[in-house]
């Protein structure tokens, strides 16, 4: 009855969409996710928060081209890399309206399922996971979320592996759901890992995934061997502190 409740969410007055989209070397891309937005939030109180992930040059020059015709925009810049779920972080905290979504920014997950995503909030599943039916994802991704999903589950007191079996990029949520991760600590290197500690109930939505926009994957070995590694590092500092 909840999700009934919520379905017609976009078209009502009172909800607020903050949409979340860390970039890194997006490019031309960013045109169409431009439009993808337009297009998906058209009649909905909406606020979009790039985070510049220490993007070059034609990447940042692009976004700020962009935002200056679109009043419902604004760009964080991180002066160096942070990665993408610490840039994702600086987003959340920044996110002013009653639900909040993430996105990526080479189009692999379609704005327009943001409506589907927000169908699925109810007030006990406080985020849902679009969950791709078939990934479209190159190898060195796949392998990066294969590796990440399982360092995880395999570490004492994981959270992720008690309440869901799968996390994406792709994140709808209540507003309340962050501040409730805010007073618990940050940045995470797995931002999942502090939100899902305070979610009573997790939903996941299965949609389309699409090729990427920006070509091939820009994640590396290196990137994938530090990001596992700060997920480790993390969980069992907070496994210490509570022994």
């Amino acid at each position: 009855m909840r999700a009934e409740v919520h379905e017609n969410l976009m078209t009502e007055k009172e909800t607020s969409i903050s949409v979340v989209v860390p970039i890194l070397e997006s490019g031309v891309a960013l045109r169409a996710l431009k439009s993808d937005l337009c297009a998906a939030l058209a009649g909905v109180d909406y606020e979009v928060i790039f985070v510049d992930d220490a993007s070059r040059e034609p990447t940042r020059l692009l976004l700020v081209e962009i935002i200056a015709r679109w009043p419902e925009a604004r760009r964080i810049s991180c002066p160096t890399r942070l990665g993408q779920h610490a840039a994702t972080w600086l987003g959340l905290c920044a996110a002013s309206r009653s639900v909040v979504v993430t996105l990526d920014d080479d189009g692999q997950f379609a704005a327009a399922d943001i409506k589907t995503l927000l169908a699925a909030l109810t007030d006990d599943a406080m985020i849902v996971y679009g969950k791709p039916r078939r990934s479209a994802h190159p190898i060195a991704r796949k392998t990066l979320s294969v590796v990440t999903r399982t360092a995880s589950r395999f570490l004492p007191n994981s959270l992720v592996a008690k309440r869901v079996r799968f996390v994406s990029s792709f994140r709808c949520m209540h507003r309340a759901l962050i501040a409730r991760a805010v007073r618990d600590g940050g940045p995470p290197h797995f931002v999942d890992s502090l939100l899902l500690r305070h979610a009573r109930t997790v939903a996941s939505i299965a949609v389309d995934h699409h090729p990427s926009r920006v070509g091939r994957s820009r994640y590396h070995m290196r990137d994938l061997a530090q990001h596992v590694a700060r997920i480790l590092m993390q969980n069992w500092q907070k496994a210490g502190g509570r022994g």
